[in-house]
Parts: C-alpha cells; sequence; structure tokens
C-alpha cells in the first residue's frame, strides 16, 4: 500500500533528522532517499536571505543522467528573476505543476534551462512567513503529481523544513553570542 510507505518515509525522514549529528549530512542523505523512492529527477531546498528579499538552492540532490543546478542557482530575486512567484502558490503553500509551460513566462525561463518539465514545490513557511522551499523536479517527461505523492512530499518537506528552520536559528544565535 502506497500510504504504508508513505507514512514510513516521513517517520523515518523524521527520524533521521531527529538523531542526526550533522544535519547537512542527513539533510542530503534524505534528499537522495525521497528523489529515489519518488522517481524524480532532481530534490532540492531553497532558503531565502535573513531579509527574505532573495533566496539560494542549499540542498540538491539529482538522479543518474541529470545536470546539477545548485551552482546556477544562488541569490535569485523575489522581485526579478522570481517576480509574482509567491502569487503562483496554491492556498497551500505549493506550487505544482505538471507542465511547467504554464507558468508565467520569466518563471517558466528560469526552469527552461534545468530541463524542468513538471514540478513540485512546498513553501517553507515561519510563522506565517516564507522562508523558503523544498522542490521536486521532474526532467524526463511531463508528470501528473498524483494526490498522495502530493500530500506525502509535503508531510516530508514540512519534517525537513522544521529541522532546517532550527538548524538556522542555532547558527544565528551562534553568531549573536560571539558578540
Amino acid at each position: 500500500d502506497a500510504m504504508i510507505v508513505d507514512l514510513q518515509l516521513s517517520q523515518y525522514c523524521f527520524r533521521m533528522l531527529y538523531e542526526a549529528i550533522d544535519l547537512k549530512t542527513a539533510v542530503n542523505s534524505i534528499l537522495e532517499i525521497v528523489g529515489r523512492s519518488y522517481q524524480v529527477s532532481r530534490v532540492y531546498i531553497f532558503e531565502n536571505s535573513m531579509d527574505n528579499l532573495q533566496c539560494s538552492n542549499t540542498f540538491e540532490w539529482c538522479a543518474e543522467g541529470i545536470e546539477p543546478e545548485i551552482d546556477n542557482l544562488q541569490g535569485l530575486r523575489y522581485d526579478v528573476e522570481l517576480a509574482g512567484f509567491l502569487d503562483c502558490l496554491d492556498e497551500r503553500g505549493l506550487l505544482c505543476y505538471s507542465d511547467v509551460s504554464k507558468l508565467p513566462g520569466h518563471l517558466y525561463e528560469v526552469l527552461k534551462p534545468q530541463g524542468v518539465r513538471s514540478i513540485l514545490q512546498c513553501g517553507i513557511w515561519d510563522g506565517g512567513v516564507f522562508r523558503g522551499y523544498v522542490g521536486f523536479d521532474e526532467c524526463r517527461h511531463r508528470r501528473v503529481w498524483k494526490k498522495e505523492e502530493v500530500n506525502s512530499l509535503v508531510l516530508i518537506a514540512n519534517v525537513l523544513s522544521t529541522f532546517l528552520l532550527k538548524e538556522r536559528y542555532k547558527e544565528r544565535l551562534k553568531e549573536l553570542e560571539r558578540y
């Protein structure tokens, strides 16, 4: 049963992050496990800058034969390259397109050179503030995202983002303690 597998995968991700000594390694492992389990081309995380005006690709896993994009996707501005991005999110904070060419033109232009055909992105929210997103790309074919897949990927994205936000707060606290 797909739902049992999804629940087990979510629980596994939670346990792995909860017990992690090195969060970066744990996150990278989870992206790979999720990417392989759902047979997507790319799984990644974008985190916002402190002022929330731009975001950068901070984690990425790619399937065999898929080019990494992490180095090309740093400092994307929400008022330039990603203008209108937040308006494309649904009421759950999701961007879900089986055909990315249906996205507003300039957003499609960001995805086109990456070979993305279908996309699912889940917002990272912190107290109602948008802080970035976890994304799943399909580059090999157009993919219709099944409701169960979307729900499961959203749960995994939420688990990932909770631990990531906690880690970033710890880093900021350490920075503040230095002064």
